[in-house]
């Protein structure tokens, strides 16, 4: 039975095809959010172009523009959108879509949930 070498070069070929796909492919060609428009070239692979834009105190003007040049749907970062229309917005917020605590937490009236009915205390 032959032994199978153990060379760092093939981990390192390994271990670079692996970062390669998680952190380039898959956000930028394979991930759902791939087919949105995207912002910034950068915002498949990093948030770091809105979070200076907010940093900067330039979010809405930049979201804005990102409107105007890209239609109603926008990727801001690998896995943040913004939608500038009535329908988009039932869509994304109706669909059954993950969304942050922060929804849920934010518009709880008297244990009821108007955004994730799913997570509703009263049924």
């Amino acid at each position: 039975m032959s032994e199978i070498p153990q060379s760092p070069l093939i981990l390192f070929v390994l271990l670079s095809c692996f970062v390669i796909y998680t952190y380039v492919i898959h956000p930028a060609f394979l991930s759902p959010l791939a087919r949105i428009p995207n912002a910034n070239a950068s915002v498949p692979f990093s948030p770091l172009w809105i979070l200076w834009k907010r940093w900067s105190s330039r979010e809405v003007s930049a979201i804005h523009a990102a409107h105007e040049r890209h239609g109603p749907i926008v990727r801001l970062g690998p896995r943040e959108i913004s939608v500038n229309s009535s329908e988009g917005l039932r869509v994304v917020y109706a669909g059954g879509y993950e969304k942050h605590d922060f929804y849920p937490n934010s518009f709880d009236n008297y244990g009821y949930s108007s955004l994730c009915p799913s997570l509703n205390h009263y049924t």
